[in-house]
């Protein structure tokens, strides 16, 4: 191959070399986008209503939107991860030492080393980064109360598929199951989260804490889990002394309505 022929294929595998890097740069980019927007998400929303045929659609679509999301994120890093790690680069780009290699050693063998410990490099990092993704931030579900109350799994996502499911039949079939309450108050169930820091070489404790509003029995049992403008509302209006009737949809558990036994 001519100088000429040389130089013109080197310059075509930088550019091609150059168009991976911004690839690979977007698709990170995409990635941490990704992320934020679940996180933010897991923070900063849950459903306003919770009751009635506006809940079931409330929880359905915020439960879809949850898992959409979630497996953007998961999916997000996987590319981002598996262009980084995977792809093989450009020829002119290799070091001194692969060069020596190619020309004295077993290329190869160790290009089968090589390509099996970027795989398990790659496994061993996005598994780590799904452990923390999943324990991140509100590392339980908007949806807390509610979710143990029907003992649905306690897997961030997959709780979120047993609500979308339950829903969805709840809203094509509408049954509902009859519970009569006593002493029925408005209560708060929540979870904490210890939080140490750092600080001028001193340790400062403090803790995170979630709260859901949730209908409950004269023994504090939890009947059922309502949005907090729900919750606000029915506080006022219920009388602790009465005895209600409150009819829970079949399949997610959440509340159809509630009145007072005659």
């Amino acid at each position: 191959m001519s100088r000429k022929r040389s130089a013109a294929a080197r310059r075509k595998a930088f550019e091609r070399e150059e168009m991976l890097w911004k690839r690979d740069k977007l698709s990170f980019i995409a990635a941490v986008a990704a992320f934020i927007v679940s996180i933010l998400h897991r923070v900063l929303f849950k459903p306003d209503v919770m009751t009635g045929e506006k809940g079931l659609k409330a929880v359905f679509l915020f439960s879809l939107l949850r898992i959409i999301l979630g497996l953007a994120a998961e999916v997000s890093f996987a590319v981002a991860l598996g262009r980084i790690m995977l792809i093989k680069r450009s020829e002119p780009l290799v070091t001194a030492a692969d060069t020596m290699e190619k020309k004295y050693g077993s290329r190869k063998n160790k290009k089968k080393q090589n390509k099996a410990g970027r795989i398990a490099g790659f496994v061993l990092l996005y598994g780590f980064l799904f452990l923390m993704y999943m324990s991140f931030g509100v590392r339980e579900t908007a949806l807390y109360s509610q979710r143990n109350i029907k003992d649905f799994s306690r897997f961030d996502n997959l709780s979120y598929v047993s609500f979308m499911g339950s829903t969805f039949m709840d809203m094509t079939e509408g049954e509902t199951v009859a519970v009569e309450v006593s002493g029925a108050h408005i209560g708060t169930d929540s979870i904490s989260y210890a939080i140490t820091s750092r600080r001028y070489n001193s340790r400062r404790h403090s803790s995170l804490t979630y709260r859901f509003s949730v209908l409950e029995d004269g023994g504090y049992e939890n009947i059922v889990q309502v949005s907090k403008k729900e919750g606000e509302e029915l506080e006022a209006a219920l009388d602790s002394e009465k005895t209600y009737t409150v009819r829970l949809y079949k399949h997610s558990g959440l509340m159809a309505s509630i009145e007072e036994k005659q």
